[in-house]
């Protein structure tokens, strides 16, 4: 994609199955959809296309290349080159390509889009317009059959509207016709059983029947309760979904429980439609979707990466769910980011894994690595995707106590940095190689202990040693620094959370194993609002992330200003 709202020049790698755009507001999650969509001929051109084009960008108009790769091997069928002609010969095999041009209306204010076949150059080693290059026919973009689901996609409204998925789907009943014409007739009866039963369509036809006597010409009136056709019935065909409580009309129903019926609609569509105009070549759908977590509780959730990967074709969705990354597998995960203004965009792909994406998109970890950091940090694992930049501490107490201290310092700029715990900081190395391979700022929140200084010299250099007592040279876990701070407040919230422990004060503090390390951050921060006040350490981890909340609000706001 090139010059396209707001998007200079990014290459998005897109799995052969399922691919998970994963990043914050207005990273460019819902543009990357939309390009995808308008290369395949989804959606129409506007002249929103055009906002935000870059002064520097390489072309005046924005631009969208679409490349197709065989599904297995390195060679097309011959049913695609029957569509195509002849593949270009690319670095990774057999390859066909298209250009859109989207180009301001000649007729007002609108857009077109124009689309025609690119050559590959091995001088440049790039796609490239070829002289004279054909445009794309009917024929080439049907072969692609995209379909752009926004959030909160209604099926009840996609009962009633023309050109629907549902709507398409029930154009033909398909009903065996040695029994429509028994249908029919069971149809005609039971219609007119409900007039003759009915006083109020019986008043109808009576009024109709005096103005037909009245009035000539206009013809002779009937009421109808039921269609004499089966395929009239598409307008009164109604999905139900019983919870347990008997069936409940789609229309009553949640949007989550919508949306996701209306993908297994969609699905029904590829399986009975696409490719039934008498061709016989294998028809491409590829379902993108916007938030398909949308209004769906976070178990739902979880099971959402199954029902996604059950669509055929390929399917691209935009998520700000840490519950669905945390079910697909890193190679189906993309990262995009807003770097000053720049869309910047990562492939999670292992390093080690067969699968063709150019390695120099992808973070340097390997299969392995991944799979550390997801038994690692399994419950923030999805927060850390997530994040524009990583907190590493030494226990539960961490995890709970710093975000409350990073946000009263901060702000709302505080609401990237996730804090994470491993464990054991000696299992931190995984994860700070992650942050260091996706450019992520990552800091440890380092004990002083003997255990904490060896962890610390034995973990990648990238990340930044806080110390939690403020010097290395400090002895001193959170929990003793606390106790430094004002032992008496430490008495207190022990006596208030855990009123049936006892000993010293750092005892019943660590006692608590972390259990309580929200609740204390949440009273620390009630207790001295001003970082100023606060022990050495924390100021310090303030200090190291000022620059990250930074950019964390930057890269904030609405999801409406994605598309």
């Amino acid at each position: 994609m090139r010059s396209f709202r707001g998007i200079n020049d990014v290459v998005l790698p897109l799995h052969r199955d399922l691919t998970v755009l994963v990043g914050r507001n207005n990273s460019g999650k819902s543009r990357l959809l939309r390009a995808i969509a308008l290369a395949c001929g989804d959606v129409r051109a506007d002249r929103d296309d055009f906002t935000m084009v870059p002064s520097d960008s390489p072309m005046s108009d924005p631009s969208i290349d679409l490349v197709l790769a065989p599904a297995t091997g390195d060679s097309f069928d011959g049913r695609v080159i029957e569509v195509f002609g002849a593949p270009q010969l690319a670095p990774l095999g057999e390859r066909v390509a298209w250009r859109t041009t989207i180009r301001p209306s000649a007729e007002g204010w609108g857009a077109r889009a124009e689309r025609r076949f690119l050559t590959y150059d091995v001088v440049s080693n790039q796609w490239v317009p070829a002289s004279g290059s054909a445009e794309l026919g009917r024929t080439h973009i049907r072969a692609v059959a995209a379909d752009l689901t926004p959030t909160g996609r209604n099926l009840a409204d996609e009962a009633t509207r023309p050109g629907s998925s549902l709507r398409r789907v029930l154009e033909d009943l398909e009903v065996d016709e040695s029994q429509r014409s028994a249908l029919e007739s069971e149809l005609a009866e039971l219609g007119g059983r409900i007039v003759a039963g009915s006083s109020s369509l019986a008043a109808i036809r009576k009024r109709l029947d005096d103005l037909a006597a009245t009035v000539v010409g206009i013809g002779k009136p009937d009421v109808s309760a039921l269609p004499g056709r089966l395929e009239e019935l598409v307008r009164l065909i109604e999905i139900a979904l019983d919870t347990g409580t008997g069936p409940l009309p789609m229309r009553l129903h949640g949007s989550g429980a919508q949306s996701l019926a209306s993908l297994q609609v969609q699905s029904v569509l590829y399986d009975r439609r696409l490719g039934r105009d008498g061709s016989d070549f294998p028809v491409l759908p590829v379902t993108l979707v916007e938030e398909p977590e949308s209004h769906l509780h976070p178990q739902a959730s979880l099971d959402v990466g199954d029902l996604l990967q059950s669509i055929p074709g390929q399917v691209v969705v935009s998520t700000h769910s840490s519950h669905l990354v945390t079910t697909v597998g890193p190679s189906s995960i993309r990262l995009v980011r807003d770097r000053d203004g720049t869309c910047v965009l990562r492939d999670l792909t292992p390093t080690d894994d067969a699968f063709t994406t150019p390695r120099a998109l992808r973070l340097s970890l390997a299969a392995s690595e991944w799979e550390k950091i997801r038994r690692l940090v399994e419950r923030p694992f999805g927060e850390v995707l997530f994040a524009s930049a990583l907190v590493i501490g030494d226990g539960a107490t961490e995890r709970g106590f710093l975000p409350h201290v990073l946000r009263a310092a901060v702000g709302p700029r505080a609401g990237g940095i996730c804090v994470v715990d491993p464990g054991s900081m000696a299992k931190a190395a995984p994860i700070i190689k992650y942050a260091e391979a996706a450019d992520i700022p990552c800091i440890l929140f380092v004990d002083g202990d003997i255990a904490g200084r060896k962890d610390a010299a034995d973990l990648p250099a990238y990340a930044t040693r806080v110390w939690a007592a403020g010097d290395e040279a400090a002895d001193g876990a959170l929990e003793s620094v606390l106790v430094t701070h004002d032992s008496t407040w430490v008495v207190e919230q022990c006596d208030e959370l855990s009123p049936s422990s006892t000993g010293t004060p750092l005892s019943r503090l660590t006692d608590l194993k972390g259990s309580f390390g929200n609740a204390l951050g949440r009273a620390f921060v009630q207790r001295w609002p001003d970082p100023v006040d606060w022990p050495l350490g924390l100021q310090q981890l303030v200090a190291a992330f000022a620059p990250a909340a930074d950019d964390a609000n930057e890269n904030g706001g609405a999801d409406a200003g994605e598309s």
